[in-house]
């Protein structure tokens, strides 16, 4: 369980800073000139922080029940896998079939079109940070 623990706050962390660094990147805050558009209104860094941290925690969970559930670990493994797979694949499409927000900032609406692809790697920053993390936590036998 401290294994499964460690790795969710660890997954969490460095999900939180994928995002912050991308979001910025994006926003033009790293690179002057460079950003395509501010979301912030809209998504801001608390909303993406929160996602990060209760997608991250929940799969650990999910994972730890798993493990205990089957005692096959390639099993439990691979289900988690492919469910977390599954719900970044559902996350798509629910973000492809969601109407356009009405942003105040004159800027972000122009480039309202520009929104969803924003937020298609945000859905995955956790699953990633969760799958780079793994080979650290597994223990050897």
């Amino acid at each position: 369980m401290k294994r499964i623990a460690f790795q969710s706050v660890s997954a969490s962390a460095l999900a939180c800073l994928v995002s912050l660094m991308y979001t910025n990147f994006y926003y033009g805050r790293l690179i002057k000139d460079f950003g395509i558009a501010d979301f912030s209104e809209v998504v801001n860094m608390g909303s993406i922080i929160k996602y990060d941290f209760v997608s991250i925690l929940t799969g650990g969970i999910l994972f730890f029940a798993l493990s205990k559930a089957i005692k096959n670990s390639a099993i439990s493994t691979f289900i988690f896998n492919f469910l977390v797979s599954m719900i970044c694949v559902a996350l798509v499409f629910g973000v492809l079939k969601m109407n356009d927000p009405e942003f105040k900032n004159e800027d972000a609406q122009l480039f309202v079109d520009y929104y969803k692809g924003f937020l298609m790697p945000l859905i995955f920053i956790p699953a990633l940070s969760w799958f780079t993390l793994k080979p650290l936590f597994i223990q050897s036998k």
